[in-house]
């Protein structure tokens, strides 16, 4: 037997559309503007990638909106750095700055923030490849 219990407040109706608005999921992306390599040892570089992490959400209601696009880039921020090491993948992950950035395109309200992260981690020197010096060069050539 299953008692349940009534709500402690009482909810406002909602409309179909505003469920659809609270189902709704940001698109995240993700792109590397530039990788620096630093010199750390004879066969290793310290390499730097700057990271941009674009968080979009598409919300009529433009306070929720805003509220919604910065709720879910610190949610990113909050993993990002509970996880700095990211598996194993990277030496350390420094989340430098979030930028908020609002534009309305054909009536819908895109929100977004843009995470500015820098991703550090070790890459081992390619060795370099001696090929051997061609003394001649001989060509077969057929008549056509």
């Amino acid at each position: 037997l299953m008692i349940r219990r009534p709500p402690r407040s009482t909810r406002k109706e909602s409309s179909a559309a505003s469920d659809v608005y609270k189902r709704q999921v940001p698109t995240i992306s993700v792109g590397s503007e530039k990788i620096s390599y630093y010199e750390e040892s004879k066969d290793m570089d310290r390499a730097e990638a700057a990271l941009k992490i674009h968080v979009f959400f598409d919300d009529r209601d433009l306070e929720r909106g805003e509220e919604k696009v910065w709720e879910y880039a610190f949610l990113v921020r909050l993993s990002l750095l509970s996880n700095r090491l990211l598996g194993g993948l990277v030496y350390d992950i420094i989340v430098n700055s979030i930028q908020s950035i609002y534009a309305d395109v054909n009536n819908y309200n895109i929100h977004a923030c843009v995470l500015d992260v820098t991703a550090v981690y070790y890459e081992q020197r390619a060795k370099e490849v001696v090929y051997p010096k061609l003394e001649t060069l001989e060509f077969n050539v057929s008549p056509i």
